[in-house]
């Protein structure tokens, strides 16, 4: 699944290997019953949590160079958020404008490096990290429903749809912290990556395990005939070897 994932991520994004590896341990605690399915949902939201806990302990954002030449205008700041809270925005909004003279149209061009500066200082209250594992773990939810287990797929379409899901939630995380020069770091999307790819496999694993508990499920539902049809063929009924005509020399 990696390999087919490096061909639809783009390189500078995708997790290395050590990534992964150090999430085996909690991996491990999605399956504890060995002969039962796992609980598709109930482990995404484990997944879900898991990666926001990781993620809270990386430095998410970067900064853009910034364009001093770009006004920064009271309708962005003011505009709906996603990702962003948009009560933490307007406090440093008012804040912002209380200690200046601009108007509430447009600031100075040399404001928006100011607000930038106030949005770095604030941005543990303002981003909201845990929001984009949320809506990834319900798109990814919704990809998973939409796969009816009777009907074939091939295994990269999936892929490429749940890689669609990350790409755009990062399009549009960068969108909203553009307005403040802002964009999620390699290392808090490679992140959304690794959520991903977890769920990912952990959807084909409980496949699986679901055909495989199935396939053991029948054997023993017709062991009784199956030893009726087949003990016959390797064991010599009673005075059977009286039947069996004797070697010619």
């Amino acid at each position: 699944m990696v390999s087919h994932l490096c061909d639809v991520l783009n390189t500078d994004a995708l997790p290395s290997g050590d990534n992964f590896l150090a999430y085996v341990p909690f991996l491990k605690t999605l399956d504890p019953v060995p002969d039962h399915p796992i609980f598709i949902n109930d482990c995404l939201s484990k997944i879900c949590a898991e990666c926001v806990t990781r993620a809270s302990k990386l430095v998410p954002l970067v900064p853009h160079s910034l364009d001093i030449a770009r006004t920064i205008s009271a309708k962005e700041i003011e505009q709906r958020y996603t990702y962003l809270d948009n009560d933490q925005l307007s406090t440093i909004f008012v804040e912002f404008n209380a200690n200046t003279n601009q108007t509430r149209q447009f600031f100075r061009k040399d404001a928006r490096q100011r607000y930038s500066e106030l949005f770095q200082k604030h941005w543990t209250t303002i981003v909201k990290l845990s929001t984009c594992f949320e809506m990834l773990t319900t798109s990814i939810e919704k990809c998973l429903r939409s796969k009816n287990s009777d009907e074939p797929f091939t295994e990269i379409t999936f892929i490429q749809e749940i890689i669609g899901e990350v790409n755009k939630i990062i399009q549009e995380f960068n969108n909203e912290l553009n307005v403040f020069n802002f964009c999620l770091s390699k290392q808090f999307r490679s992140s959304l990556y690794i959520c991903t790819v977890i769920s990912a496999a952990l959807y084909y694993y409980n496949r699986q395990k679901t055909h495989f508990l199935d396939v053991i499920k029948g054997v023993h539902e017709n062991k009784d005939k199956s030893i009726e049809k087949f003990i016959p063929w390797v064991i010599l009924v009673e005075n059977d070897d009286e039947r069996v005509l004797p070697l010619t020399s």
